[in-house]
Parts: structure tokens; sequence; C-alpha cells
């Protein structure tokens, strides 16, 4: 039995809190964040005159790294893995209308400052939710909408495990003003006396956190088993009696209770999804452990180095330009002497003796610069920021960059393949909270037409659904409709399914088109196809 109470959960929060900071995660992010933003000299007494040059090799590599995994559009194609007309049918407008949601909560983009959190701080979440309130010009109300979750916020409660859906449960702890809080809390209901128990906390280790104005809520979400009996009638075809028939279902559904340290905000309520409605997509997995590593962290020392390598240069310029002098004080006033413009007389002196020189500095040895801009090589290719992947070798053969630049990007294969099942449970998610939440909607076609769809049936076919993720680039778009062209000319298509099956963006027109199409077709008046069975080598692509 799930622990639903204030206290029970914050206890559970400090518990798994602990085993984050005996990792580490907190003065780790804490670092990774500072170096990435540029912040490399934090520290440094600020008396000290050294220079503080910052040479942001990991920012630099971190970008382009970033920019590899998401500069992809990414391409979702959704088909059941049974081969049934009717399953096929009530997925395709089902498919447009998800586009939508990603669209309207914004993923892609979210998607994207996941991928930089994954790199700075190891891992980032996504977390969706379904709000009732919003007004959609349609009976039903309510959208989703989603949440980037930092992985110093995400509690799971088998620590030793990354897999999200295998969770005994999962506790998202927010940072919010207690004025917020409070407010929210009046809303929903809650009794004065507990509002005033709503208080800040001392929870310190967020990054840019004012402990006297925030307070943390926690979000719990775990499974509970649920038991269902579906009774049928069905008429016995030799008797003619009615039979009832159970159908029973034993399976688990995701419940939620939000609450602070002591008081409970909103009670453990079902929500009716399978999986819980997070995703995550994380840099390097550490063994046995749902937290991962970015590959800052190893990389930090190479960078306090260069810094470092580069001060010390820029320091024997400055002492060069001006040196230290040096000079006998029983003869010279030195202020008189600098802040002097006239000749500076001195009587009972030797005038051919030195009373006033200068301290020579060493020459300085060009291996430290050297050396500097061998740790930012070396650090680069360890990060597989190469040459090649920058496109910086000799452009002479084309063909050989383009392929000296796929090979450099292999190292971040994993990565990809690991963005792209974050997008697969995203998706899985969106279909589970709509499936739960949607009713019935109009929603609009590939066609532009609006179809009635009752969203409950993804209950059934989620499970029986395979999402593939993929990226859609312009130019695969481009490919696919310069196929189709080929393919129409050649007679092995009519117009009509030519015209559905060009993306909407390329034929704005396509119903009216297709309107008129039917319309000739009605009259006679189609123009006879070329019915050719061989592709035409010379048509235009």
């Amino acid at each position: 039995m799930a622990r639903t109470k204030p206290q029970e959960i914050w206890n559970e929060f400090e518990e798994i809190k602990s085993y984050m900071t005996s990792q580490n995660l907190y003065s780790t992010v804490e670092t990774n964040e500072k170096f990435y933003e540029g912040k490399q000299w934090e520290g440094l007494s600020e008396n000290s005159t050294m220079p503080k040059p910052v040479f942001n090799v990991l920012q630099r590599a971190g970008k382009f790294m970033v920019a590899t995994i998401g500069s992809n559009d990414i391409a979702i194609t959704m088909t059941p893995f049974t081969e049934v007309a009717d399953e096929i049918e009530r997925i395709v407008p089902i498919s447009k209308e998800i586009e939508n949601i990603i669209e309207i909560a914004r993923i892609k983009e979210q998607s994207k400052i996941i991928i930089r959190n994954a790199f700075v701080d190891g891992a980032g979440y996504l977390l969706l939710s379904f709000d009732p309130s919003v007004e959609t010009g349609q009976p039903v109300k309510g959208i989703v909408k989603s949440q980037i979750i930092d992985n110093t916020n995400m509690y799971f409660g088998n620590p030793y495990s990354n897999d999200v859906q295998s969770q005994p449960y999962i506790i998202v702890a927010l940072r919010q003003h207690i004025s917020q809080v409070r407010k929210e809390a009046k809303r929903l209901g809650i009794s004065k006396d507990d509002i005033e128990e709503i208080k800040p906390d001392n929870q310190t280790d967020q990054v840019n956190d004012d402990s006297s104005k925030l307070v943390t809520v926690l979000l719990k979400f775990y499974k509970e088993y649920k038991k269902e009996d579906n009774v049928k009638q069905e008429i016995d075809k030799y008797t003619g009696e009615i039979k009832e028939i159970h159908d029973i279902r034993e399976y688990e559904t995701v419940w939620f209770t939000k609450t602070t340290c002591n008081v409970t905000l909103i009670k453990p309520t079902d929500l009716g999804y399978r999986r819980y409605p997070i995703s995550c997509f994380g840099w390097d997995l550490i063994k046995n452990s749902f937290l991962y590593t970015s590959p800052m962290t190893a990389n930090i020392m190479n960078q306090i180095f260069i810094n470092k390598s580069f001060a010390i240069a820029q320091m024997y310029g400055l002492q060069s330009a001006f040196p230290k002098i040096i000079f006998d004080k029983s003869k010279v006033d030195m202020d008189d002497f600098l802040n002097s413009t006239s000749p500076y007389a001195v009587s009972g002196i030797d005038m051919m003796g030195k009373f006033l020189d200068f301290i020579k500095i060493p020459d300085f040895s060009n291996n430290i610069i050297e050396l500097g801009k061998e740790t930012i090589s070396q650090t680069k290719d360890c990060m597989g920021v190469t040459d090649a992947s920058l496109g910086n070798v000799n452009p002479d053969n084309t063909s050989a960059i383009i392929a000296l630049q796929e090979s450099s990007n292999v190292p971040l294969e994993i990565q990809k393949q690991g963005f792209f099942e974050f997008w697969e449970d995203t998706v899985r998610n969106i279909i589970d909270i709509i499936a739960n939440n949607y009713g019935v909607r109009q929603i609009m076609t590939e066609d532009n037409k609006l179809a009635t769809v009752d969203f409950s049936i993804l209950k059934d076919i989620n499970f029986n659904l395979k999402v593939e993720i993929g990226t859609g680039a312009q130019f695969s778009e481009i490919a696919q409709v310069n196929t189709l062209d080929k393919l129409v000319q050649a007679g092995f298509i009519p117009p009509d399914a030519y015209m559905k099956a060009v993306p909407s963006k390329y034929l704005p027109q396509k119903q009216s088109l297709l309107n008129a199409y039917y319309q000739m077709v009605g009259q006679g008046q189609v123009p006879e196809s070329r019915g050719s069975t061989e592709l035409d080598e010379n048509a235009p692509l």
C-alpha cells in the first residue's frame, strides 16, 4: 500500500535525496551549470590581480553536440501491430491530433532544452499533465500540458533502476513561491488553518534558490492494481437463453497526490493512466542507478587548466609591459618622481651610478601556450568534437568531407537512439492521457475535414500500437514528393491518391483540387492516364 500522508511522502523524498547527495549530484550539477554559463573563475579572491580569461571549450562542444542530436525535425509514425483495417482507420485521424498536441504544448522546443540539460546535468525529464479547465470551443474542455523537470527535482522510488515505468513510485519536487501555493490551496478548498501551515522550508540544494520565499511541493505518482468486470450478454444460439459473460481484467493504474511537508493539496486520485506521464532523456547511464552522468563532468579540470594556461600568458604580457621598478628610497621620492613631468634633480650622488632600475622578467616559454592549445584539442577530441565534424578540413574532396563528418558523428548514435526513445515514451504518454481525458471530440483530419472521434478507443489500442520515431528532415519530405511525382506521371497511382498522399503544406488547396477532380470524374472529363509501366527517366524531379 502506497504511503500518501504528507509526512510519509516527505520522508520518502528525504531518503532518496540522501542517496542523490551521496552521489554528489547536486554539487556536480551546480559546478557544471556554472562552467557551461562561463562562470569559471568563481572562488578566486576579489583582490587577485590575475587575469581571468575564459576559453569556454565545454560550452562550444555542448552546443555542437546538442545541435547534432536535435537539429532534425522529429517524424512520428503510428501503426497497429495487427493489420486490421478498422484499427488503421481509427489511428489515422488520431495521429493528426497528436501532432497538434505536440505543437500546442511546444514539446519539440522543450525537447531541445532537455537535450541541453542532459549534456550539462546528465539527464532531463518531461512531465505531461491534463488541464481540464481550458476551453477548447467544444462541449468537452481540457488540453495536454508539458513541463520540463530538472534531474535534481526527480526522485525515483527505486534509485537503483533507470526504468521509469517499473518504479514503485516517483516524486517530483517543485520549488514554488509560497504565495502561489497558498493561492492554489485556497482555490482547492483547503482549510484556513492548513493554509497557514504552508511555510517556507530549508531545501537549499537547488541552484539559485531563495529558501526564505519558496516552499517545496511534492507530486507523488504511484501505481495501484485495479480490477474490472466487463459483463456482456450473449444469446445461446441453441437454447436461446441469455448468458452473461464476465471479462475480468486486472491491471495497474497511476495514482497521484500533491502535498507539502505537512499539508495535502490534492488527495490521492486515480488518473486512470497505465503509464507514468514522465519521459526521460539521459546522456550516459550510471550502472545500477537511475542517475546519468554528463560529458562535462570528466572535463572540468581540463577547462580549468586551459583557462589558467592563458591566464599565465596574459599575466606575463602585463608584467613585461609594466615591469617592476626598484630604487634607492634614500635618494628618490617615488611619488614625486612618478607624478612630475619636470626634470628630477638629485644632489650628492654619482650620476654615473644607478639609483633606479627595473626587475628583469625571465623569458616566457611558449610551451605553456602550446600545452593549453593541445589541451583544447584533446578535450574536444575526447568529447567527439573533431575538426572533421566541424567541417574544418581541406575542402578539396566534398565526398570525403561528408564521409568524415558522418563517421565522426558515430559516437553520438547512442544518444540519438536515446532521444528517439524519449520521444516514443512521450507519444505513448500523450496517447495514455487523451485516452482517459479527451472524450468525444471533433478534430481536423489530413484532408482538412472535421471528424468526430471517441478517444477512449485508445485504451484498447495503445498497447497494440507500434510507435516509430525518426528524423523528418526537409529533404526527406521533398524526396517523397518527387517519388510521388514520378509514380503519378508513370500511371502507377491515380491523381486523387497522389493528392491525398502529398503533405498539405506542399499542396495547400488539396481539398479544393480533390473536389474539382471528383467533379471531373462525374462529368467524364478526366484526362487519360499515360498508363506507362516504366518510369520516365527524363521526368522532372
